[in-house]
């Protein structure tokens, strides 16, 4: 059998520790950062009511000592429990794991979540209640350093108040360790869940026509791209959609988020603007002038990265529809006053093929921007063709975005959505999150959201003002954990 090595663990307590709450642990995890709480989101710190190893080496033997062990052969498990508490009117946006690692392994751990009907003083190999391996874990780490904290996102596993039992493995042959509850030094593992008032956070408003009163939120250097379909209710897109309702599943989704009125050109707004600007039709810029800033504006005067690409648009911020490229889908070539139109000659250019192009070869060169969108042509976006040519044109490009060097860094949140349904359902539309950190996740957020929302999302992605209408709207950012 491989050496199993310990490290002495320093008495030093980190700031992690002092803001996390004790439970016994074991397993290594990805580089993950614990998201600021902002306004009414809140921590709660949950004690680890037991903690145990098992093995198979040993079938009869209990393990709950200070230090809890893995390893692929001979086969070892580790055990801990959490009841959970989350306050009332609250939601669960994310949940962190994480424990200190006594050595070190490039493998890492998954974790899967089981019954929480054992305890630490009689738990075995034989009696262990053992999830089922052959689903996704609910999470998953990296490698592990000897003498830090490891992480890993748990969300998936706590969906409320209750007891939580998740179970690590890890494919390594060499054993290697996490400090329990019972360790001695200072340094016992923890979990983190963050939550949020379920059905929002508001900040105070502010007047419609201009930029939010609130102050900006710090940048977090992360890039938000949205694509918009057109004209159908969540239930037909989920239903009618089947790649879409899969990253759905497997990421996350939004299911009360709604547009805010009809035709499709005031949703677009909505999203660019934070505002209908009084807008009732899908006439053209021209008949549309709209003063101020989009988010897209805001984040050029940031000093971050904002692009737009049109699918059949034949040149930059074209303003006038031609073939499949409809301008009223595409919003920021509204915004007209002298800086506005220049960032969006810049900025608002033809989307390409897969196979070539503005987007392709910002994918692939990692240079996506801090604030971007994507709009399809009038056939793949649903309006003149069907669910089904819409979900093939996001299997055609979904995979590529998340095989580009943005997305496999963990730099990239993508956001699928629909403008407006067809009147059929309240304007209740899809909302799916596809980010490496809810891999696995399967996040249902049931807070009420809207457009505005989206426009607060990219403000607090780059740290602007909140602008206009997202001053006042529901903070999906931080109620899928992101």
């Amino acid at each position: 059998m491989a050496k199993h090595r310990f490290h002495k663990l320093p008495r030093r307590r980190s700031l992690v520790t002092l803001l996390a709450v004790t439970t016994g642990a074991l397993f290594g995890a990805v580089a993950l950062g614990v998201s600021q709480a902002q306004h009414a989101s809140a921590d709660v710190l949950t004690n680890a009511s037991a903690d145990a190893s098992v093995s198979a080496a040993a079938p009869t033997t209990v393990q709950n000592t200070g230090w809890l062990s893995m390893d692929a052969s001979p086969t070892q498990y580790g055990y801990f429990k959490f009841d959970v508490t989350v306050p009332a009117g609250q939601t669960v946006t994310k949940a962190l794991f994480e424990c200190w690692a006594g050595s070190s392994s490039s493998a890492g751990a998954e974790l899967w979540k089981t019954s929480s009907a054992w305890s630490e003083t009689t738990l075995t190999w034989a009696d262990a209640p053992k999830p089922d391996f052959a689903q996704p874990p609910v999470g998953r780490t990296g490698a592990v350093t000897a003498g830090s904290y490891t992480q890993a996102n748990v969300t998936g596993a706590v969906t409320g108040s209750g007891p939580v039992t998740l179970v690590t493995r890890t494919s390594s042959t060499t054993r290697w360790s996490c400090a329990s509850k019972e360790n001695t030094s200072n340094h016992p593992a923890k979990l983190i869940v963050t939550t949020a008032p379920t059905s929002g956070s508001p900040v105070p408003s502010q007047p419609s026509s201009s930029s939010s009163s609130s102050a900006p939120a710090p940048s977090t250097g992360h890039k938000l791209l949205t694509i918009v379909e057109e004209n159908h209710s969540q239930s037909e897109a989920l239903k009618s959609m089947p790649y879409l309702a899969s990253l759905a599943s497997q990421y996350g989704h939004a299911s009360a988020f709604h547009a805010v009125t009809h035709p499709s050109l005031p949703n677009y707004l909505a999203v660019a603007g934070g505002n209908t600007f009084g807008v009732s039709d899908d006439n053209a810029p021209s008949s549309h002038p709209i003063a101020g800033d989009s988010v897209f504006d805001q984040t050029v005067r940031a000093g971050k990265s904002a692009r737009t690409y049109a699918e059949s648009m034949t040149s930059n911020c074209q303003l006038s529809s031609s073939g499949n490229y409809a301008v009223k889908h595409n919003p920021w070539a509204y915004f007209n006053g002298s800086t506005q139109r220049s960032n969006c000659k810049a900025g608002d250019v033809p989307m390409g093929t897969t196979a070539s192009g503005n987007l392709l070869k910002d994918i692939n060169s990692g240079s996506l921007p801090n604030s971007g969108m994507m709009v399809p042509n009038l056939c793949n976006d649903a309006h003149n063709c069907s669910l089904g040519t819409a979900d093939t044109w996001l299997k055609s490009w979904l995979p590529k975005l998340m095989a580009g060097p943005d997305y496999t860094s963990g730099k990239l949140t993508i956001v699928v959505t629909f403008d407006e349904d067809d009147s059929s359902a309240g304007n209740n539309v899809a909302f799916v999150v596809v980010d490496p950190r809810l891999n696995n996740a399967h996040k249902v957020v049931t807070t009420n959201g809207t457009h505005y929302s989206l426009t607060r999302w990219y403000d607090q992605n780059v740290g602007a003002a909140l602008l206009r209408n997202a001053a006042t709207a529901a903070d999906l950012k931080s109620a899928f954990g992101l």
